[in-house]
This record gives structure tokens, C-alpha cells and sequence, in this order.
């Protein structure tokens, strides 16, 4: 994933902190890369930020097998976001992120992602399917097909992957959630990720073909929680 180098301020509590909720054991592949239109995806980004000066994007897809929720119910979720400058995680390890696309199939998910504000969430269902080496995720709106990643992975994992990602919210100031992530790393290789409805808002943020991949992670047990809203200088 994209890293960077700053360390940041302690954080502030903003308003009523939502109830801490953890996902886990999703099947997912994340992965991030050079827009085909660097313009359009600064154009994402609300003036008060900046997007980083590469306009790398980065895009997750997942679905769980089962319901591996603190609440009980199953997610398959799909977002995208626009790396930030200026807005690290606060290990300085990470780029912020700025929602660009947020579809998630659980309604009570789906809700927390709305009271958090997460820009344009709204419901959707993701399909990751594996058939021997070969992954496919396929991520639709309503009933409509709009990304498709295609990848090879391994079959063992290389090791244990961990990170805070921090993305960026509508208010003053632009409050942060912080998400822990954790994770066993496969392999992957991806081969392509395909923007498949021009019409549709996340056309913006496609690929530059042939694809010039910034980073990749799959795992097919990522776990991750959401932090409350805070103020990070």
C-alpha cells in the first residue's frame, strides 16, 4: 500500500462517538493504481484537500462467506478512494483516502457508513469467486456490473499484513475514521481491473491501460474495525 512519511498529532473525539464494530474473514482483494484520467479524480476530491500529486487510486472488493460481523450480519462491500498529500495515517505509514465509490449489500452496515457520512454510500453487492488460481471480484449496482478485477493468487500465505488506514469525511475540517486492518498476505497478481458502465460515477476513477499498479494485497481472512469520527491535525 501507498506509504508515507510524517507523523501526526493525537487525535480529537468529534461529536458522539458510533458504536466500534469489527468485520472479519473476508474474502478480498485491494489493490490501487495510475487513473486513466487524472483530472476527473482530482475533480472527486472536495476543495480543503489535496490529492496526492500521483492521483493514485485505490480500490477494495470482498464478501464474506459468512456472517463475521460484531452484529451478526454478512457484508460483501466494494469502496474506492483517492490517496491524499498532507493527510497521513498516523504512523506515517499510509496515505489518507477520500471516498470515491462506497457499495455495501448490509442494510445495518450500510446505515453506520451513512451516519458516519461517508460520501455517495449507498447499497450494492460484491462477488469474489475463486477457481483454482484464478480470482474474480465483481462488483454490481443494483443489478448492474460495474468493476471487475481479475488476478492470480496463491494458495498459501506469505505472511501477516497490518495497518491504521485513515479516510477522510465531510465537517469541519474533514474528520477522520481510522481503520485498523490485519490480515494473512497471499500472492496476487492482478491482471486487470475493468470499469465496465461509462454512464455510471466510478468511471472516473479507471485504470491508465495497460494497468500501472501502485500496490496489491489479497487475503481471503481480512479483518478490519471502524474507529468513531476524530480531529487529526
Amino acid at each position: 500500500m501507498s506509504t508515507a512519511t510524517t507523523q501526526q498529532a493525537a487525535p480529537q473525539m468529534v461529536g458522539s462517538p458510533s458504536p466500534p464494530h469489527i468485520i472479519a474473514e473476508i474474502h478480498g482483494i485491494y489493490c490501487a493504481w495510475v487513473p486513466e484520467d487524472p483530472d476527473a479524480v482530482a475533480r472527486l476530491v472536495p476543495a480543503g484537500l489535496t490529492p496526492a500529486e500521483d492521483r493514485v487510486v485505490s480500490l477494495f472488493q470482498g464478501a464474506q462467506a459468512g456472517a463475521y460481523t460484531s452484529w451478526g450480519g454478512r457484508v460483501t462491500i466494494t469502496h474506492a478512494e483517492v490517496e491524499l498529500e498532507g493527510r497521513d495515517s498516523l504512523d506515517g505509514r499510509l496515505r489518507g483516502r477520500w471516498w470515491g465509490l462506497y457499495l455495501n449489500s448490509e442494510p445495518f452496515y450500510l446505515a453506520g457508513a451513512r451516519m458516519l457520512g461517508v460520501p455517495g454510500a449507498k447499497e450494492g453487492r460484491t462477488e469474489v469467486a475463486l477457481d483454482g488460481d484464478r480470482l474474480v471480484a465483481t462488483t454490481f449496482d443494483d443489478d448492474t456490473a460495474i468493476i471487475r478485477t481479475s488476478a492470480r493468487v496463491g494458495a498459501e500465505p506469505v505472511g501477516p499484513f497490518g495497518a491504521q488506514a485513515r479516510y477522510l469525511i465531510p465537517g469541519e475540517g474533514f474528520p477522520s475514521i481510522l481503520v485498523p486492518v490485519a490480515a494473512p498476505a497471499y500472492e496476487v497478481a492482478v491482471e486487470d481491473v475493468e470499469f465496465l458502465e461509462p454512464s455510471h460515477p466510478s468511471h472516473a476513477l479507471r485504470p491508465l491501460k495497460p494497468l500501472r499498479l501502485a500496490w496489491a494485497l489479497y487475503s481471503p481472512r481480512l479483518s478490519y474495525a471502524f474507529s468513531p469520527p476524530m480531529a487529526i491535525p
